[in-house]
């Protein structure tokens, strides 16, 4: 369980960026300049839909120039599922903006008791 609060259970590798699900937020690293940002659930799936439709629409002249054979293709395909899977995972979070994702998210934080004997 600790773990699962440390490490996200889904992260994404794109080229050089890093991206995994956290608190109802997609959020991404570039691991060549450290920058991060984070987007949420809905402007990651506009972007994917948008990288999707650039893959299906160019796949043809692609193709026939020569520069991406099927392997390549197929390769970007199964990104876009995995980062599909990062948004579905997310969603799953709740938005943080949500009240009830937020008392879910304060009834997980670890707690401390110290008996009053003690005090």
């Amino acid at each position: 369980m600790t773990q699962e609060l440390v490490r996200p259970a889904v992260v994404c590798h794109w080229g050089a960026l890093r991206i995994w699900p956290e608190r109802g937020l997609v959020h991404i690293e570039d691991t060549r300049d450290h920058s991060y940002t984070s987007v949420s659930v809905r402007t990651m799936l506009e972007r994917l839909q948008g990288m999707s439709d650039m893959l299906r629409n160019s796949r043809q002249a692609m193709r026939d120039a020569g520069v991406m054979d099927f392997h390549h293709y197929d390769q970007h395909l199964r990104q876009l599922e995995q980062l599909v899977e990062v948004c579905r995972v997310a969603q799953q979070q709740g938005t943080p903006d949500d009240p009830q994702a937020r008392q879910e998210h304060l009834r997980r934080r670890p707690k401390l008791f110290v008996p009053e004997a003690v005090l």
